[in-house]
């Protein structure tokens, strides 16, 4: 035993002797430590009874409450309850284990009532859980003890302190967990195959894309082994979503489509509606709105009957149709499609739940494409109160909703209001993941669009070539991302009269974009106009109006005629028509 990890081991051991009756956590993630700590409470808590609670034991049909106080009854004498296995008591994913987090939460004043000291020993990644969706239980608990294998062991952690943790922390936690799991254990085929599942998950959610498709590689050959077609569906539509998230969008589709033959095939209605959902959202991203748009009908079709006409399902293939609405222009059609995601989420969750919140936003944001800016910005005002409320002010999806409603102000003209509200979103997104996250970057970018408003153009390039920097890092020099980035360069570099230097940062973006998405994409009419724009400022309109003709054609073919983008390309298109007729006039 180490001398740190043995200085946590006192300090918990002489709370338990003073402590009286309450809650205390011990987090843990390997076995043989867990044991050494049950052990040494035991021995070193001398002035208390200690009785150890194994939930792995418990009954199917009882329990964690009912168990402990079957357990307390039996014993009347022991004051110290050591709590194990809880986690074990529920399938490894995020359904199950919410619904024990909050029916932990509703049991806090019953254990509280048993007058124990009650000592729940958790993996890291369960507490991070508990901290998550079981407020009213945490808040009770003033001490987490977090016992580590090595001389990194750290001191016992306060509430208060262990609340700041951030998202990432919490899925490196329980990477950690998963892998010290998948080396204690001898477990057979179904349990490793769900085991690197759950990892490969986690290190998508981290970016880390060549680890996630190494677990899922793993997870996928266990599956095969088992004849298990439903968990190889589920594995490739992982996958799918670490190729999407490269910005492989046709890998990802040939991934979906795996998927949703292996769920045909073993006749699992629900993952079909998941997958066809995914598939729509891939084939969204490629521009194929009309081809998205059916995916999502079938979905919805496949959804609606298998889980009834206003389940969160439907919520969410439904939101998703009003996105591919919103791509097509059509705006009313898509506010109807979100007003109707928000009415079924409400019913099922309250008015205050973050499913709500994601729908109220939607809305603010097609709100602000019909341009009523104003009924917008009370929208994502509502979206920011009700999310600071469940996250506090400092959470990454609080960033988001400031950024947001900073992004309305820029349009309503109020731009150093909008600076302050991306300058805010910057510093917690800062905070959370470090200075170069993806996520920064978006608000860094940001902040360059609104410096560009405001005239300081200098100081908007400084920003976009941060921007570029922490995205190239992050993706490579030809994601979708970059081409972002670069055209924001541009568009700056032309405001500062930089001319070929804009147009090279065009062509640049054009060259990126063609190569992710092929000729015809709404992301290449976007780099095309722009192109043509910086010919018409270096008056090379011949040369202009042939590619504002060539972002016309696919805004037309993508989005429709009616659609704002459309619009403002063709009323380019006239305005280069009398340049140029005007100049041969004045040449006759």
């Amino acid at each position: 035993m180490t001398a740190n990890l043995e200085a946590t081991l006192k300090k918990a051991a002489h709370y338990l002797r003073e402590g009286g009756h309450g809650f205390a956590i011990v987090e843990v993630n390997e076995i043989p430590l867990r044991n050494e700590a049950v052990e040494y409470f035991k021995i070193n808590v001398t002035n208390r009874p200690v009785l150890v609670v194994d939930l792995a034991d418990m009954p199917s049909t009882t329990t964690h409450l009912d168990f402990v106080k079957q357990k307390v009854h039996e014993n009347p004498e022991f004051e110290v309850l050591l709590i194990i296995n809880l986690h074990t008591t529920v399938e490894r994913n995020d359904e199950a284990e919410r619904g024990l987090i909050r029916d932990l939460n509703f049991s806090r004043e019953s254990y509280t009532n048993l007058g124990k000291m009650l000592v729940f020993f958790f993996p890291v990644y369960f507490t991070d859980l508990v901290i998550r969706h079981a407020k009213d239980f945490f808040d009770f608990i003033p001490f987490v003890f977090r016992l580590l294998p090595d001389e990194k062991q750290e001191p016992a952690l306060l509430q208060d302190e262990r609340r700041e943790m951030a998202d990432e922390k919490y899925l490196l936690n329980r990477i950690a967990f998963l892998e010290s799991y998948l080396k204690d254990h001898k477990l057979n085929d179904s349990e490793a195959a769900d085991k690197f599942l759950d990892l490969g998950n986690n290190y998508g959610e981290l970016w880390k894309f060549d680890e996630a498709l190494e677990a899922l590689e793993k997870a996928l050959s266990f599956y095969k082994k088992t004849g298990n077609k439903s968990g190889q569906g589920n594995v490739h539509i992982e996958t799918g979503q670490v190729f999407r998230h490269r910005a492989e969008y046709e890998k990802a589709i040939a991934q979906e489509e795996k998927a949703l033959n292996l769920f045909e095939e073993a006749k699992n209605r629900e993952g079909e509606a998941i997958t066809l959902n995914n598939l729509g959202d891939s084939l969204r991203e490629l521009g194929r709105f009309e081809e998205a748009k059916e995916h999502f009908e079938r979905a919805l079709e496949i959804s609606t009957a298998v889980f009834g006409p206003d389940h969160p399902q439907d919520a969410i293939v439904i939101n998703n149709l009003g996105m591919v609405l919103h791509s097509l222009g059509m705006f009313e059609e898509a506010k109807e499609h979100f007003e109707s995601a928000l009415k079924i989420d409400t019913a099922v969750f309250g008015p205050d739940h973050p499913n709500v919140s994601v729908r109220i936003n939607n809305l603010g944001s097609v709100l602000s494409s019909l341009d009523r800016l104003d009924e917008a910005k009370e929208y994502f005002e509502r979206t920011l109160k009700t999310e600071t409320a469940i996250f506090g002010p400092d959470h990454p999806n609080v960033a988001i909703r400031v950024n947001n409603l900073g992004l309305v102000l820029k349009s309503l003209g109020r731009f150093e209001e909008a600076k302050e509200h991306f300058e805010r979103a910057l510093e917690i997104d800062t905070a959370v993941f470090g200075p170069d996250h993806p996520n920064v970057a978006i608000k860094v970018n940001n902040l360059g669009f609104v410096l560009k408003s405001l005239g300081r153009f200098e100081e908007a390039k400084e920003h976009f070539k941060r921007a570029l920097k922490i995205d190239t890092a992050v993706f490579g020099s030809n994601h979708p991302t970059i081409a972002i980035d670069v055209n924001n360069l541009g568009s700056v570099l032309q405001s500062l009269g930089r001319l070929d230097e804009a147009k090279e940062h065009f062509e640049r973006a054009l060259e990126i974009d063609t190569a992710a998405f092929g000729s015809e994409h709404p992301n290449i009419a976007c780099d095309v106009n722009n192109l043509g724009d910086v010919l018409q400022s270096l008056g090379r309109f011949e040369e202009a109006k042939e590619h504002c003709e060539r972002a016309y054609e696919i805004y037309e073919k993508f989005k429709g005629k009616d659609h704002p983008d459309t619009k403002t390309v063709a009323a380019n298109l006239v305005f280069l028509t009398n340049k140029i007729n005007s100049a041969l006039e004045e040449n006759d």
